[in-house]
């Protein structure tokens, strides 16, 4: 109950640095497993993550990968 409505995963959109990764496909921080891969469109995709370990991911200089497949997030804008 302590935690009820805290949102710790969200769809986001990445970009891919190289071969999109199979739909399901999960997403590591290192040895962590952070999320899943959504679809993708060339070099764009949209993948669901735990944001509290992205952060602490890109926070420590650890990258994204999926199935060797180097992924970043895709800042939204801001208004």
């Amino acid at each position: 109950v302590e935690h009820r409505g805290l949102v710790r995963k969200r769809i986001v959109g990445v970009k891919l640095e190289g071969p999109a990764p199979a739909i399901g496909a999960a997403v590591h921080a290192g040895d962590i497993a952070i999320g899943a891969m959504g679809s993708s469109f060339g070099s764009i995709g949209l993948a669901m993550l735990r944001l509290d370990r992205a952060e602490e991911a890109r926070a420590a200089g650890v990258a994204l990968l999926c199935e060797g497949t180097r992924i970043e997030l895709i800042e939204a804008p801001t208004a």
